[in-house]
């Protein structure tokens, strides 16, 4: 079979989570999330709890000074050696065979791969707050600003350690709006897409 990385950032409550873990079980290959966490604590003797509070706080110092050239005294950062740890993880990750890798800027991270193929799932921002109120269990009162918060949390992530934009939709292969077909539809959509670009029967 051919190789491919499949990678998916996704707007809050859009369904990204799931979709991901059901594309990777019907293509038959590993899926990663949490699980990228616990590996990069494993590879690093960081914990797992310190890795994921690190990536919801992150720091604009050494990564985008060194993108600019910009003269800096180096100092430890705790957010930027989460990212550099996590970087090493998704490269081995994706050495080691086919898989689908939610989050984690691991699109950005693994851009110059011929066989990865980039996902963007969003739906509208209505759905998204009924979905985390029915599904998630967020208070309908703070639902709203809960789908707000995580947005900006993923878009200030990915600005603090990417070139590309997170919202920008050309940075990726495909995207999709998830609310127009639901969970399975666009699971099967995503599915007929991969395997028409990697030759998959």
């Amino acid at each position: 079979m051919n190789k491919f990385i499949i990678t998916i950032n996704r707007e809050y409550a859009s369904g990204g989570r799931i979709i991901g873990e059901m594309l990777a079980k019907k293509l038959g290959v590993p899926f990663y999330d949490r699980k990228l966490i616990e590996l990069a604590a494993e590879n690093s003797g960081l914990s797992p709890d310190f890795i994921e509070e690190t990536q919801s706080r992150p720091t604009n110092t050494f990564w985008q000074n060194l993108a600019r050239g910009t003269n800096f005294n180096v100092g430890y950062c705790a957010s930027d050696e989460v990212y550099a740890v996590q970087c090493r993880t998704i490269k081995e990750v994706a050495e080691q065979g086919s898989c689908v890798i939610v989050g984690r800027c691991a699109g950005y991270v693994l851009r110059d791969r011929q066989d990865k193929f980039s996902i963007f799932i969003h739906a509208p921002f209505e759905d998204r707050v009924k979905r985390a109120i029915e599904s998630y269990g967020v208070d309908p009162d703070k639902a709203r600003e809960t789908a707000i918060q995580h947005d900006k949390g993923r878009a200030n992530y990915y600005r603090t350690y990417c070139e590309d934009n997170w919202a920008d939709l050309h940075s990726y292969d495909m995207t999709i709006n998830s609310s127009v077909c639901g969970i399975e539809g666009t699971v099967q959509l995503l599915a007929d897409a991969i395997k028409d670009r990697f030759g998959l029967k």
